[in-house]
């Protein structure tokens, strides 16, 4: 029997170079700002910068944040990642 872990094998990259335009376009200077305004803690993005795939948590913060912004402009997912359930 195999497992499901999506957290392990999610393709899913947040796109940071779009959203630091973003921020900048926006006037939100900070990531400390960033957080407050997407309802999480300045430590989710914190960690989100440095982590090659983005949380739940950091996803919906980043999604509360910009809601005027479609999920694939946030989001990325790598053309060379394999597809869950290709053979």
């Amino acid at each position: 029997m195999t497992s499901c872990n999506n957290r392990n094998t999610s393709p899913i990259r947040t796109n940071w170079g779009f959203i630091n335009q973003l921020m900048t376009e926006r006037g939100i200077a900070t990531d400390a700002a960033l957080a407050e305004l997407g309802g999480t803690s300045a430590a989710t993005v914190s960690r989100g910068r440095r982590a090659e795939k983005p949380t739940p948590s950091l996803m919906v913060a980043i999604r509360v944040a910009f809601p005027d912004v479609s999920l694939d402009d946030l989001f990325t997912i790598p053309a060379d990642a394999p597809m869950q359930g290709a053979a």
